[in-house]
Order: C-alpha cells, then structure tokens, then sequence
C-alpha cells in the first residue's frame, strides 16, 4: 500500500519566495552601490563583492567566493597581517578605523583602497562583517602634488626676507614663516593658532590694530593696504613692522583669510628719528652763523639756505630753494665770469670773491668751499656769503677823503714853493740895491 501524507507549504514557499526576491533587491542594491563594498564570513572568506570592487581589483567575484584575503593575493604579507588583525575587532563586534591597503590588480597595477570593517549582527552574535571602501588612489596622488606644493611653498616663504602672516576669521594665526618666528623669538606652536592681536600687539595698540584688521575682514583693503605697529616678543623687546595688507577668499567669495607681509623697520625708524635730529640741529647751527650760508648741488641748485642768507638776499627760504644761485643771485640765466663756484670746481678748494650786486644794491663778500667724494669728484659746495655793503661803502669815503686831501696837500705844497722862490727872487733884488 502506498500511503500519502500531504503538508500545506504555500506558506513557506511565500516566505522563500520573498526571501528571494528579497535577496534579489538586495544583491541589486549592493551591486549598484557607489562605492566599494563586499562580505566576508566569520571565517575571512569571501560571500559577496560588488559590481565597484569587481572594477577595482579587475577580478570577478565568483572567482574568489569562499575564499579567503590571504588566498586573494591582492596584499603584501605586511598588509595582510594588518587586514586580519581589522577583520578580528570586526569580530569582536568593534567598527574599524579607516584604513589604507594597497591593493595589487588583475592587470599588475597597484592602486589604495581605503576600508571601513562593520560588522554584521544577527541575535547579538557577529555573522558576517560588511568592508566597505573608496579608491583613494586619485586622491592621494592629489594630496601627495598638494603636500609638495605646500612643502616648496613653505621653504618659498622660509627663504622670505619679511614676515608672512595668515590670519583666520578670528584672528588667530594660521601660518607664520621662519622669519616671523625668527623676529618673535618663539618656535612655530608657540604661535599657530593664537589669536595674534591679543598676544602679539602691544595693549595700547590693540584697538586701533584691531579696527585695521576689521577693515581688512570687510573688504576695505585701500586704506590699510600699508599700516605700522609693533609687536611684542618672547623677549619682551618690542619691534616696529611695516605691513603691507591684504586678503583671501574662499569659493564662495567670502574672505576667509587676511595674508600680510612685515618687514622689521625699527632700526630703520631709529635712523630716520636721527636725521631727523640731525637735520634740526644743522638748521639749528645754521640759522646760528651770522654769514649767509647755502649748499649747492653741482649743477647749481641750491639745496639749503639758512635764514642770515635769507634776510641779505630779501627772500624766503621757498623763494631760495631748489633753483639755480645765479637766478638767485644775480638775475642770470648762468653763472657769472666772476662765480667763485666755478673756480672751486676747477681748483677743489676755497675761492673768494666781492662783488657788487646790482639786483639787491649790496656788495657781498662770497667764499666757496667744495665737498669732495672718495672718487675725488666735487658732490657739492658750501656757500658763505657776507654782506659788506657798510665796510665798502665806507672804503669808497674813505679813498673820496684821501683823494680830496691829497688834491689840497698839492695845493699847498704849491703855495709853499711859490713863497719859497718868491723870498729867494726879494733877496736877489736886495743884494742888488746894495751893490
């Protein structure tokens, strides 16, 4: 006898069915995921790779399945151990960090992958662990030219005769080159990430360095483009830096980052406030001489007058300086025969001369003595001019009074020799009458 025992399973193969259609959308889905992904059992062997990681290592899944990475080949013996040592925390439960392997393709080829280890749960216990990846090799490549680049163009900035600063929108430093530090006295983590007004600039400073930074910040670069401040270092010693301003933006035209180059000009401030202080005390001993005195470049050109100079000529200084002394001087469009500067220039000594100025009525008395360079070339004359209007004019009386006296010395010298010869003709005549 044949007995037939029948079980209704419409109901699991429902459940079969949807598991394949299921497993169906999910290979679907897995294959057309954008980035690398594939599944190991809990035994490292291989169930799943999708269409992304078949295109990476040039291999096709179906060759590899159950098997494992060491089978693979795709990984140095290094690389291999550090995979396995992932795959375990993976089956621990743990999610790996990001980790870069490099993986050798079909073709020979190398390229980076960069993994993820996720590990799959099922009842709380680790069934299989999802790899999930990018090629990085692109982008490493990219990173590797811009770390280059980075690197050259921060030995172009260490090279730098100035301080190259950057500054965040806040104002804390993002880069300082060597020379900056080098003026600062610090090392670069001393300084990088600091806000750089508030430990950099000394305090009463801050305000007004903080408004030139705002500006910068807002775009009005034009009227702070050049700003000077100092700034305080390790040693406490403080340094005046000349800044010249400007700014970055971002891709989305925002700016992001204030860039300014500095340049140390507290020595050249100190020898500027020393000519300065030169400059007022030679107009100072100037002004004290009482001889007009001037300074003419070797084309003639007055350069500086004191005030005696001044009042003898009847000018202003504005009226003196920067044109020609024989305008000056004389009205001419030349030097004179007489100009004793022209003799200086030939002799490279002193030369005097007086002379009677018509345009002013003054005789003047003018001496010239050249400033000669190292090469033995004249570079410029010092002027003295004296007015000796007074002592010529009282020269000129005084041949006047010598000339009258003279013309009445011979008138009566005249009368005396008359009387002489007219005595010795009466005494003639008296001898006579007594002969």
């Amino acid at each position: 006898k044949l007995i037939f025992i029948s079980k209704d399973i419409s109901e699991r193969k429902k459940i079969e069915e949807k598991l394949r259609i299921s497993k169906k959308n999910y290979q679907q889905i897995f294959d057309n995921l954008p980035f690398i992904a594939f599944t190991l059992d809990k035994r490292g062997r291989l169930l799943y790779a999708n269409k992304k990681a078949e295109e990476f290592t040039g291999f096709k899944a179906d060759d590899f399945r159950g098997k494992s990475f060491k089978d693979f080949g795709l990984l140095s013996k290094k690389e291999y151990l550090i995979a396995v040592k992932e795959f375990l925390k993976n089956m621990r439960g743990k999610v790996t960090e990001k980790t870069i392997y490099h993986i050798k393709r079909f073709d020979g080829k190398t390229r980076e992958l960069e993994l993820i280890g996720i590990p799959l749960f099922e009842d709380d216990k680790v069934v299989n662990v999802l790899d999930v990846g990018e090629d990085v090799t692109e982008k490493r490549l990219m990173e590797s030219r811009i770390a280059k680049e980075r690197m050259r163009a921060s030995q172009y900035l260490d090279i730098a005769g100035t301080i190259i600063l950057a500054l965040d929108g806040e104002g804390k430093v993002i880069l300082i080159n060597r020379k900056g530090r080098e003026i600062l006295g610090v090392i670069k983590k001393d300084v990088v990430g600091k806000n750089w007004i508030d430990n950099f600039v000394p305090p009463e400073q801050r305000k007004n360095v903080k408004e030139v930074f705002q500006k910068l910040k807002t775009g009005q670069k034009k009227e702070v483009e050049y700003y000077e401040n100092e700034i305080i270092t390790r040693s406490n010693e403080r340094k005046l830096i000349g800044w010249h301003n400007t700014y970055l933006k971002n891709e989305e035209g925002e700016i992001s980052v204030i860039l300014s180059s500095g340049e140390d000009i507290t020595e050249r401030r100190k020898a500027k406030e020393k000519l300065i202080e030169f400059a007022r005390k030679w107009e100072e001993t100037l002004n004290f001489l009482s001889g007009g005195v001037s300074i003419h470049a070797r084309d003639f050109t007055i350069v500086d007058a004191n005030k005696s100079l001044c009042r003898i000529l009847g000018k202003s200084k504005e009226e003196i300086i920067g044109r020609k002394c024989y305008e000056v001087f004389h009205n001419k469009n030349k030097p004179i025969a007489e100009c004793p500067m022209l003799k200086s220039m030939q002799s490279k000594r002193k030369e005097t001369v007086e002379i009677f100025e018509p345009a002013i009525s003054k005789w003047l008395a003018v001496a010239t003595v050249p400033i000669v360079g190292d090469n033995g070339e004249i570079k410029k004359t010092i002027h003295e001019v004296n007015d000796i209007t007074e002592r010529k004019q009282a020269e000129i009386e005084i041949k006047k009074r010598n000339e009258e006296l003279e013309k009445a010395n011979k008138l009566m010298v005249g009368r005396e020799l008359k009387m002489i010869e007219l005595k010795k003709q009466i005494k003639k005549l008296e001898e006579k009458l007594k002969d």
